[in-house]
């Protein structure tokens, strides 16, 4: 996914994508998932009005920019390896809430409803990752508890994060990002408002470049998955324990995960279907239904966000 990450910075760049912390005068949503502080002056030092929930609204009051500030920082590792910071910026600015005005740093809002679009999947459960995004993916259900899944050595393990949301922004251009306490070694999110995905140590395998899908042949295998086409659909065959799901899919599939998430013993996938524009599926054997082997219930996309 850092790959997808980066294409999504490029094309920020190429483009000309702006996404800055906004400073107009529409109403504008609260993207701090623990709330945003409204505070009597701009800067970290004044007193807390109130807080304001997640995904509230607010509306800006007319007044010039009064500070611009670097309010926290942010480990990722690089395509080496390698460990930088990374910075939240942004500016107070004067907005009224619940009858109350005050300042709030604008790097946690965000400007209409543009959030989760993403439909057929189970709004129970969610699927994210770390890095620059797109702002169909701040997941619009308060009650999800995500946890990350971390390489350790040779093993795999989940537990419980934070994750936050904010606007990027740099001397050129902006982005939204997603971001938790520790980023280093993170290699996905899952969530559930249940709090299914209980924290241990997991069997399973993460794949980085398994592409199954070959567009040259009309059919192509990898370990337990097989890809068929024929003039008018693509199928994806999962085979295990005598059982034979087939569903219909489109584009590229890249498998991302194989391994028991959710705790009952059964494999559970990730995949991620198309090049330019990609979604990602969290599919799940704890929902399964008849004789499924698993079911998605969670997307996540990336790509083309302008």
């Amino acid at each position: 996914m850092k790959n997808i990450f980066f294409s999504l910075f490029l094309l920020i760049s190429h483009f000309g994508i702006s996404m800055t912390p906004s400073t107009t005068h529409t109403k504008q949503t609260v993207i701090a998932t623990k709330g945003l502080h409204l505070r009597e002056s701009a800067g970290l030092s004044s007193k807390i009005i109130t807080t304001i929930p997640f995904l509230e609204k607010v509306d800006p009051v007319f007044e010039a920019i009064t500070q611009t500030d670097t309010i926290s920082t942010m480990n990722f590792r690089d395509y080496d390896g390698n460990i930088y910071e990374d910075y939240i910026t942004g500016e107070w600015i004067k907005v009224k809430y619940n009858g109350e005005e005050g300042y709030v740093f604008n790097a946690y809002l965000l400007q209409g409803n543009d959030y989760q679009s993403t439909e057929n999947v189970n709004d129970a459960y969610g699927i994210t990752f770390v890095g620059l995004d797109c702002v169909e993916n701040i997941h619009r259900n308060k009650d999800i508890q995500w946890k990350g899944v971390f390489k350790e050595g040779d093993q795999f393990e989940i537990r419980d994060v934070h994750i936050s949301y904010y606007l990027y922004q740099d001397e050129e251009y902006g982005a939204f990002g997603t971001s938790t306490e520790e980023n280093e070694d993170l290699l996905f999110l899952v969530g559930n408002e249940n709090d299914q995905f209980n924290n241990h140590q997991i069997n399973g395998k993460y794949y980085t470049d398994e592409w199954v899908f070959d567009y040259d042949q009309d059919s192509s295998s990898f370990e337990n998955l097989k890809l068929q086409r024929d003039d008018y659909s693509t199928y994806l065959t999962i085979s295990e324990d005598g059982i034979d799901q087939k569903m219909e899919v489109y584009g590229v599939v890249q498998l991302m995960w194989k391994g028991d998430l959710d705790g009952d013993g059964k494999n559970d996938y990730i995949l991620t279907y198309g090049e330019a524009g990609t979604s990602t599926v969290l599919y799940l054997s704890s929902e399964a239904e008849g004789n499924q082997l698993v079911k998605p219930v969670a997307e996540y996309y990336s790509g083309y966000c302008c």
